[in-house]
């Protein structure tokens, strides 16, 4: 068996993970099923295969402003969030958050892209469309378990099973996004049964789709 290699922190994050343009499992709102969603772009669309739902968002800009100058006094940079109504000057004289000096400040104005909420992605939840996961199960009240696609489902096998887990890199790896009952050695069983039949239950769903497609394509 290879030595199980726990991956970078964000390699499951839900942003992370689409803009390098992985797909992701959801259950389709109309029928249940299996549907896709993937990020094209500044969009997110989802579709599902199995019936006519399809389903697009694209992204918000959350807009943050900065002040940001040299306090003469201590000699240091600052750079300091801004709140919505301060947004209007070109510059302000804003205190130093290092020897409380004012420092005369520029205003720096630095759109990025988000979608949000983001809260709902630890329920099993997609934060974009608030879709459940397709992968979802649960250990308990309030423990849900689930997998942003095939992949992410074999990852979280491969941590459950393995004992001795190890990185070749230096910082966080995927597993400190885990929450703390899947991490568990008294819940390592009841884990991995409830992620094997996701599985199970994710490969004859690909085999009945692929079984029907054939079908179709013979008549």
């Amino acid at each position: 068996m290879a030595k199980f290699i726990d991956p970078p922190f964000f390699s499951f994050d839900f942003y992370s993970f689409t803009s390098r343009g992985n797909a992701v499992l959801v259950q389709c709102p109309k029928c249940t099923k299996c549907a896709h969603m993937k990020r094209m772009d500044n969009t997110y669309i989802v579709q599902c295969e199995s019936c006519t739902f399809r389903n697009t968002k694209d992204m918000h800009y959350l807009v943050k402003t900065f002040a940001q100058g040299q306090c003469n006094a201590c000699q240091r940079h600052v750079n300091i969030p801004l709140e919505e109504k301060e947004r209007q000057y070109r510059k302000l004289n804003k205190e130093c958050p290092y020897c409380t000096k004012l420092v005369q400040c520029h205003i720096k104005i630095n759109p990025t892209q988000v979608y949000y909420p983001k809260v709902s992605n630890a329920q099993g939840t997609d934060p974009v469309f608030l879709l459940d996961y397709y992968l979802l199960t649960s250990l308990g009240p309030n423990q849900p378990i689930w997998a942003l696609n095939a992949s992410h489902l074999e990852y979280l096998i491969d941590y459950v099973t393995d004992k001795l887990r190890t990185k070749n890199f230096t910082g966080k790896t995927a597993s400190h996004a885990l929450p703390g009952y899947i991490k568990l050695a008294k819940n390592r069983e009841a884990v991995l049964r409830k992620l094997k039949q996701l599985e199970k239950n994710y490969r004859e769903g690909v085999n009945n789709v692929d079984n029907l497609s054939k079908k179709a394509a013979k008549q």
